[in-house]
């Protein structure tokens, strides 16, 4: 499962598997900006762990490290520039 969603020219995209975990990459992106992956253990889509990286200097682009998305765990991703959500996917 994949899902894109764009916020200030930058993509934000959102990687899922059942069997194994997702991931969220921006591209096309400026500095200040981060690939969020939220995560909820119990399914109730509030956020009770999350990973982020931060687009580094010279390149356009950041992805966050793989969450387990096991034993009916959901994720979503965010696009969070400047400390503010500027985009974000539903939970999955």
């Amino acid at each position: 499962m994949g899902s894109t969603r764009y916020a200030e020219g930058t993509a934000l995209k959102y990687f899922c598997s059942d069997k194994c975990g997702s991931f969220a990459r921006i591209e096309n992106s400026r500095a200040n900006c981060a690939a969020v992956l939220e995560r909820s253990g119990s399914g109730a889509g509030r956020a009770d762990g999350w990973v982020s990286e931060t687009v580094a200097p010279g390149i356009d682009y950041a992805y966050s490290k793989i969450g387990n998305n096991l034993n009916g765990r959901v994720s979503r991703a965010l696009l969070a520039c400047d400390g503010r959500v500027r985009a974000q996917t539903g939970w999955y």
